[in-house]
Formats: structure tokens, sequence, C-alpha cells
């Protein structure tokens, strides 16, 4: 990918049954506004190593959430794949 762009860096996941894999942080409201709902992403986990994938800006939602912040999910991916630590890019035309 060039001209590409760092999104996050993992901190945590949480896998969620029929959904995808969520990752945290969430993202700001002014980032997720400016994104496709899906656009492709590299994954570069802290050995080096990279997998592409398909990233989800979703909303949080649910009764408890004083202010759901929007967060990414991947699917078809396990926690494994993903681990603390690596790093979400993303080619910015491919994504406004």
């Amino acid at each position: 990918m060039s001209g590409r762009r760092k999104l996050l860096t993992v901190e945590e996941t949480l896998l969620i049954s029929g959904r995808g894999l969520a990752i945290a942080p969430a993202l700001s409201e002014d980032v997720a506004r400016t994104m496709l709902s899906s656009f492709p992403v590299e994954l570069v986990k802290p050995d080096g190593s990279v997998l592409e994938a398909t990233f989800t800006v979703a909303q949080a939602f649910g009764t408890g959430a004083d202010n759901p912040k929007p967060f990414g999910l991947l699917r078809n991916l396990n926690k494994e794949d993903v681990p603390v630590g690596t790093e979400v890019w993303y080619e910015i035309a491919e994504c406004v």
C-alpha cells in the first residue's frame, strides 16, 4: 500500500459472535465520519508479519453506554490473528 496512513494500534480485542473481531481503541467521531463503512486495511503485527483484512466502522450501542464511540470490526479473524500491538494501516484513497 502506497499513500497509506496508520489508523490505530490495537490495544484490546473482543470477538463478537456473528459480527467479527472488535478492536480498541475506539475511533473518534471525526475520523469515523470521514470514512466509508468498510475498506481494506493492512494489519502489521508486532512480529512484522502482514495480514490483509477488511475494516468495518461500527457504532457502539446498548444500555449503559453514556457516549458510544465508533469502533472497528474485522471479519473472519480471531483474537490470535490480531495481537495487541498490531498496527492498522489504510490506503487514504480507498476509505474516504
